[in-house]
């Protein structure tokens, strides 16, 4: 039970090393040409939800990265609200002309995450910008943002686990549940 809803069971642990694993071998390829002799991935990690989830898919792809992070989000507890970004400064100086990788826990209506992006490639032009993310849940798109590598794709539900959470409960769980109900975020 998290703050008195029933969960039910998503992914499991070893279910989610599975999605990692495969997530990672596909960013492994799609980058694996594209890095030059000595040039490091730069791969900005959406905070708090995204970390768990970034850390392990890092560490399975075994590429050379230079990580960052920065604090997004669009929920206020239960209430959806417009992007806010912070710490967005010290990541931008070092991204000019370098590839990058945006990694998020969880794309619903996509606003976060486009408004990264937008601030990334237009005020320091990098080689390449793309998205990564736990769960994709194209179902709840409001503007039009393209995943690149998904783990998994959900359903319209609310989710809690492995980086993600409720009010800050259920963050830290090893595997991903539905709280039952809905999704009480809308």
């Amino acid at each position: 039970m998290i703050d008195g809803f029933k969960t039910k069971m998503l992914f499991t642990k070893a279910e989610l090393q599975e999605m990692v694993v495969k997530v990672a071998y596909k960013m492994i390829l799609a980058y694996s040409g594209k890095l030059a002799r000595g040039e490091k991935l730069a791969v900005v990690i959406v905070l708090n939800g995204a970390m768990p989830f970034a850390v392990d898919v890092l560490r399975a792809a075994k590429l050379q990265v230079e990580t960052y992070t920065i604090k997004a989000n669009s929920y206020d507890g239960i209430v959806r609200s417009e992007p806010f970004l912070s710490g967005m400064d010290f990541v931008f100086g070092k991204l000019e002309g370098t590839h990058v990788l945006i990694i998020e826990d969880i794309v619903d209506t996509g606003r976060t995450v486009k408004a990264v992006k937008e601030a990334i490639v237009s005020r320091h032009n990098p080689k390449s910008c793309k998205i990564m993310t736990l769960l994709n849940k194209p179902s709840k798109r409001e503007v039009d943002v393209s995943v690149d590598f998904a783990a998994a794709e959900v359903d319209d539900v609310f989710v809690v686990g492995y980086g993600m959470d409720y009010k800050e409960q259920g963050r830290w769980m090893d595997c991903i549940v539905q709280l039952e109900g809905g999704d009480e975020r809308t």
